[in-house]
């Protein structure tokens, strides 16, 4: 396990890396600024290639992708969680390949995460839940015809294309919603949600 002492005050930033922080079997990684500032095309801030891994309270930026999800047949990612993390300023937050399996996603802020997008999975085996995914190239893309777990997510905008990709846009079903979050001040990177933001109290307990 690695932990910090928050992401306010422990960093780690990973240079000259292909790959920032890989985990490993049942491995925690809590409480840290992680960010990827190499210059590898196709780089990854973390990598999920194990069994059981978690990734809690940490701030992913920096990458081409934040976060990835099964590195090949041989290390696919399995019975891993992703959650209470701040996911910005990559150019896709989350991609989860189609060797992985039974992904869990929930309570994350996703954001800003451009050109590209929000979270991306080529799976059906992902909970996707109580999450912001807010003001990314798009916000949510799965492989058409996948029928993943998405609930109690705040997906802004919510329209086809920008909002989802690969299904129709899931405002109003299994308490989805699609509002402005209210960021107490996102250009100062503080994701806090502003008194009067509708994502308050409206997540799964």
């Amino acid at each position: 396990s690695l932990k910090g002492a928050g992401a306010t005050k422990t960093t780690v930033n990973f240079q000259n890396s292909f790959f920032g922080l890989v985990d490993a079997t049942n491995a925690v990684v809590e409480g840290i600024k992680l960010v990827n500032s190499s210059t590898f095309g196709s780089r990854s801030t973390v990598l999920l290639e194990s069994s059981g891994a978690r990734i809690k309270n940490c701030t992913i930026s920096g990458g081409y992708y934040g976060v990835y999800v099964g590195f090949n047949s041989q290390r696919p990612a399995s019975n891993s969680e992703i959650s209470q993390n701040i996911i910005v300023n990559n150019s896709t937050g989350i991609r989860i390949w189609s060797d992985a399996l039974n992904i869990t996603v929930y309570n994350n802020t996703i954001a800003f995460n451009n050109p590209y997008g929000g979270l991306a999975s080529h799976i059906a085996t992902i909970i996707v839940e109580n999450n912001i995914i807010t003001s990314n190239g798009y916000q949510f893309a799965v492989v058409e015809g996948l029928q993943p777990t998405f609930r109690y997510n705040n997906v802004y905008p919510g329209t086809p294309d920008v909002g989802y990709q690969g299904l129709p846009p899931q405002t109003g079903i299994n308490g989805n919603i699609s509002t402005d979050p209210l960021f107490a001040n996102a250009s100062g990177a503080d994701y806090r949600l502003s008194a009067g933001s509708l994502c308050i109290d409206s997540g799964l307990d």
